[in-house]
């Protein structure tokens, strides 16, 4: 089941003409008891003001400890500060320079320390956050991780979020379930030679057929484990099948070569379970392959066509009315 398929918006439109209409009672009632508010308007005029006033230096005193974190990984807070303004005011409030300021201090901790790198990594990462239904924090530190673990560069980070948000379309699994376990698999992929892609179709793959966010990301990777540093059992038996299932053979034929192999070679279950070593493992790699990798296959080509998805999920939550109220208080 995609998660974009969730109807999860209102009829923002109705909401606002009905607040509206609600506003222009309140003139109505305003006018009416004029009186009464010239009587009470200064006192009640001094407790807003006062109010307002708690409010901006409290809100200073976040930005000015936001900042002063970030200058000390070196990171040219000026620039930054004026591109994450810029930044807040093109996400149409949906966070503020200073939440997104805050947020900057994990991403340059993880070495985006230039100005332009992370606000490039926090503006894919802001994307995630709205369109994948979790915290700027929690996408960022994924982003970065998976970043870290396959050498790419800052401005790879908007082509890793629109990857996020397939394998929320494509899978039983949201971005924020995503964010929380990617960082346990992405380093062991990566030293597999699995690219993003494939781990991310996978991830929708075995998801979309029920098996639980955890289940899968731990079974997926025993599985990859399996296949680097295969028990002696395990070379028997694939010696047995007649398939290649080592590193070497990763190498060469690849993730969804190794799986292929697997697949077409009628081994039982008592031999899947002898080459991958655990039941965590074999419930990844069943729905993988139960199938011929026709699911795995489509949701890797889905991968590769992913440009613009996290965008097009960005504009659809900012369409909702509890949405435009936050951009509203940002």
């Amino acid at each position: 089941m995609a998660i974009s398929n969730i109807d999860l918006r209102v009829n923002s439109q109705q909401a606002v003409r009905g607040l509206r209409q609600a506003q222009g009672a309140s003139n109505q009632l305003t006018k009416s008891v004029g009186g009464l508010r010239q009587a009470f308007g200064f006192l009640t005029g001094g407790l807003l003001v006062a109010g307002g006033v708690r409010n901006f230096f409290k809100g200073f005193n976040e930005a000015e400890q936001a900042r002063t974190a970030v200058k000390t990984l070196g990171v040219d807070v000026d620039v930054l500060s004026n591109n994450l303004l810029h930044l807040s005011n093109s996400l149409e409030g949906a966070y503020s320079q200073t939440e997104l300021l805050a947020a900057s201090y994990d991403v340059a901790s993880a070495g985006f320390t230039d100005a332009a790198e992370a606000s490039q990594v926090l503006e894919a990462s802001a994307l995630g956050a709205v369109g994948g239904m979790s915290e700027l924090g929690t996408v960022s530190d994924a982003v970065t991780s998976v970043l870290n673990a396959f050498g790419l560069e800052s401005d790879k980070a908007a082509k890793i979020v629109d990857g996020f948000i397939q394998t929320q379309n494509d899978g039983k699994i949201i971005v924020d379930q995503y964010a929380r376990q990617i960082g346990r698999i992405a380093p062991t992929a990566s030293a597999a030679g699995i690219s993003i892609d494939e781990l991310n179709a996978a991830i929708a793959t075995i998801t979309a057929q029920g098996v639980p966010v955890e289940q899968t990301f731990t079974g997926l990777n025993q599985a990859i484990v399996s296949i680097l540093k295969p028990t002696g059992e395990a070379e028997k038996i694939a010696k047995k099948l007649g398939i290649s299932f080592n590193a070497a053979a990763l190498e060469s034929k690849g993730f969804e070569g190794i799986l292929s192999q697997i697949a077409g070679s009628g081994a039982t279950t008592e031999q899947l379970a002898k080459l991958f070593g655990s039941v965590e493992a074999m419930k990844a790699v069943f729905p993988l392959i139960n199938d011929d990798l026709v699911k795995f296959n489509e949701n890797l080509l889905n991968q590769a066509d992913a440009a613009g998805v996290a965008l097009k999920a960005t504009e659809e939550f900012q369409s909702t009315l509890s949405q435009q109220f936050s951009n509203l208080v940002n």
